[in-house]
């Protein structure tokens, strides 16, 4: 089973230990040495194991089954409703975190008899209808060469602003679609920092750390739509692009029709732990490969493999501390109050509000307390979307954001 699948084989390379598995009063070990699978099978002891996961019968049939209930997507994601848990030293975890997540995908198809294959057709086309090119953006002071992708004949221009750590071809999927072509001028760019966006070349960068602010985003994005001579566009993002999509509202409603905010939550309050997770995206112990797989793992349980694949390649391409630095928006630079939510004005702009049920905020105290609070927010939670919006179902996702497209579109 395992010693048989390639890429649970590719994801050892390096590693030496031992994966622990506790199911009610089973353990089961994983044994890997210089890269090497050497076994797994039943033991009495995982004390030794560098990670190990536990959980009751139940919770691991959750986990491991086809159609998966939801936050319970994997074993190396927990918000509260799976089961199933880890203890594990960080850097280990980081370390063996590629090769958890194989071993999952591997004991998955086994359990349940589901064996996907979710490859794309190939297009009948020699170049593609997306159009990249490089614009220079003063933001704070500081000449930055911005890189953007541009697809669309509409009328309406609409900004797709990636993930943390991520870069604008996670939007690739929309600009490619010809019905949304039609209907709007897509952009879909890397912050800088992030991608093709080198940092700025006449500025000493690397004597700071990189912390992604309001204020920078703000300016970003107001010089990116003068230069790029946008009307009002649509503003949709998804994780730290959907809470920067409410303070678009809520502050600078006047330069946005609209926001379509994926993922959007009350302002994050981190204990200690949790702060250090979000370091360790830049631990030198661990590499890009930690980034790529918890962003993989946040992912829906529905997400087809082949964009879960395409996702944790982008990640692994992650620059030196771009994930953490952007997150300093995340866990700092939002905080909009209920009082604030409540006065943005929809009538100026309009607010769409959707969370994945696979998401950590599709719960009371999540999206659903902020569309509370938002007069006239328009709200649905998605079975199909996980945390990364159009980078991870776009095809479902086209279809539940459908008829916000036309409004948009046609009474734009």
């Amino acid at each position: 089973m395992l010693s048989n699948d390639e890429a649970f084989r590719i994801s050892l390379k390096f590693l030496t230990g031992s994966v622990g598995l506790k199911i009610d009063d089973a353990k089961y070990m994983l044994t890997v040495r210089d890269g090497e699978f050497l076994d797994f099978a039943a033991t009495e002891d995982v004390d030794g194991a560098e990670v190990v996961f536990s959980g009751d019968a139940r919770s691991w049939q959750d986990v491991l089954s086809a159609n998966r209930p939801p936050g319970c997507q994997g074993i190396l994601y927990n918000d509260g409703r799976s089961g199933v848990s880890y203890a594990a030293d960080p850097v280990a975890l980081g370390v063996f975190s590629r090769a958890i997540l194989e071993m999952e995908r591997v004991l998955r198809n086994a359990c349940s008899g589901v064996q996907r294959s979710d490859l794309l057709p190939e297009v009948e086309r020699d170049f593609e209808v997306i159009v990249g090119r490089y614009v220079y953006l003063r933001v704070q002071g500081v000449q930055y060469r911005v890189y953007y992708e541009e697809a669309g004949s509409g009328s309406v221009p609409m900004l797709f602003q990636h993930t943390a750590g991520a870069d604008g071809r996670q939007a690739r999927h929309f600009l490619e679609d010809s019905d949304l072509q039609k209907r709007f001028r897509m952009i879909s760019y890397d912050l800088p920092f992030h991608g093709n966006s080198l940092p700025p070349a006449s500025h000493r960068w690397w004597e700071e750390e990189f912390r992604l602010t309001k204020e920078f985003l703000f300016d970003f994005l107001l010089s990116l739509s003068a230069k790029l001579e946008l009307d009002r566009p649509v503003f949709m993002g998804s994780a730290i692009g959907g809470l920067l999509a409410l303070h678009l509202a809520y502050e600078l409603p006047d330069d946005f029709r609209a926001v379509i905010a994926l993922n959007s939550g009350p302002k994050p309050e981190f204990e200690k732990e949790q702060r250090e997770m979000l370091r360790m995206y830049s631990d030198p112990r661990i590499g890009s490969q930690w980034t790529s797989t918890l962003m993989v793992a946040n992912m829906a349980s529905t997400t087809p493999e082949v964009y879960r694949r395409e996702l944790g390649w982008i990640y692994s391409q992650a620059g030196q501390d771009a994930t953490e630095g952007a997150l300093h928006y995340y866990a700092e630079g939002y905080d909009l109050t209920p009082d604030q939510l409540s006065s943005i004005d929809t009538s100026k702009v309009r607010v769409y509000l959707f969370t994945g049920e696979d998401d950590f905020m599709a719960t009371e105290r999540g999206t659903d307390r902020i569309a509370s609070l938002i007069p006239g927010a328009r709200y649905q939670r998605l079975r199909r979307l996980g945390h990364f919006g159009c980078a991870e179902n776009p095809d479902a996702l086209k279809q539940d954001l459908w008829t916000a497209f036309e409004e948009l579109s046609v009474d734009s």
